[in-house]
């Protein structure tokens, strides 16, 4: 299908997230709301009050009748992405799916065969990848600034926010997922996890997922919705530096510390292939904290615009299926683990539902 600029693009969902996707593509160059799809009579009151050129309707399947429709994008409960991707797709339409892309890696992968047998552009909305923050984070890996990374760890925290269809690590670490595995440049080989409900919810409200990727690197996510503060942070040890990413600092998002640990005997390396501490005399080393300059435009319409982008242009987006579908094998593997009692898992994404303790 020929796309023309700017594409026509309906917004499934018109909640929290919806309202803010919908300004965006409401206000960007490249695209332009045509229509609204929301159950809710009020939010489709709302929709219709601050955008009255767009169509209000009810169903997905009203939406995907709008004749000019280009593109969906989907801020629907996670449970209904795949059924709604898979709708969007048969009817040719490119489709935006908000995180998760599916609740399962089967669903993924279905999701991913059927966008490219259609020659359709499929993205998740990982819109984390998108920040001037995350960008400058994983330039720091990628040029050893840090050094060896040897852990990481993401919390993910606040009070409230209280759901009842979904789990705080299906709902909240896929962020901190999609940005670890983006950071760092890999998924990992194994992963274990524990899920609470605490109070009396049928889903679970805290949760503490780690990881082990390639070459020894351990991670760590924390997600809460029962917590007295807002904590949205990532913690990246290297063994030359360290960095902090603090999403709620607006002035200094990013800090670099030239911090770390030298043995006495044979220098920063030996601590990773010896024993340990207890074989070595060491110092702990302390210099400088640096905040580098960190600038860019809202994540969000970075987001909308390269999928416009990437229909037009054809090209693969950052945050493609497959990208979705690494993050999904993350957390299907720490599903599985949570539920034999946090027993380390293998990750795999070929036999999604062939779990087995490591």
């Amino acid at each position: 299908m020929a796309s023309p600029i700017p594409l026509s693009v309906g917004v499934a969902g018109f909640g929290f997230w919806g309202t803010k996707l919908a300004r965006n593509i409401a206000e960007a160059s490249a695209t332009r709301l045509v229509a609204v799809c929301d159950p809710s009579v009020d939010r489709r009151e709302a929709a219709a009050a601050q955008y009255p050129g767009a169509r209000t309707v009810a169903s997905i399947e009203e939406l995907l009748r709008v004749e000019e429709l280009d593109a969906v994008v989907l801020a629907t409960p996670e449970a209904t992405h795949h059924a709604n991707a898979v709708a969007a797709l048969r009817r040719g339409k490119h489709v935006l799916v908000e995180k998760p892309l599916a609740l399962s890696v089967a669903h993924c992968a279905e999701l991913e065969d059927l966008a490219a047998t259609r020659g359709l552009t499929l993205m998740v909305g990982h819109t984390f990848l998108y920040s001037a923050p995350v960008r400058l984070l994983r330039g720091l890996v990628a040029s050893g600034e840090l050094g060896s990374v040897l852990y990481c760890y993401a919390q993910r925290l606040n009070l409230g926010a209280i759901r009842s269809d979904v789990s705080a690590m299906w709902d909240l670490a896929p962020h901190d997922l999609s940005i670890l595995l983006h950071v760092l440049d890999l998924a990992p080989t194994m992963v274990s996890a524990q899920q609470f409900s605490l109070i009396g919810e049928p889903v679970e409200d805290v949760a503490m997922v780690t990881m082990v990727f390639p070459g020894g690197a351990v991670g760590h996510v924390h997600v809460s919705r029962l917590d007295p503060r807002k904590v949205r942070q990532l913690v990246v040890v290297g063994d030359r530096k360290m960095a902090v990413y603090d999403d709620l600092d607006p002035d200094m998002p990013v800090k670099v510390y030239d911090k770390g640990v030298i043995s006495a005997d044979t220098g920063p390396q030996a601590l990773l292939a010896d024993a340990g501490f207890a074989h070595h005399h060491f110092e702990l080393r302390s210099g400088d904290v640096v905040a580098p300059k960190v600038s860019g435009r809202e994540p969000l319409r970075e987001e909308i615009e390269h999928f416009a982008h990437c229909i037009v242009s054809r090209e693969t987006p950052l945050t493609d299926a497959r990208n979705g579908r690494s993050v999904v094998a993350v957390l299907e593997a720490a599903q599985a683990s949570s539920v034999m009692g946090g027993q380390p898992v293998v990750v795999t994404e070929e036999s999604p539902r062939a779990y087995a303790a490591a």
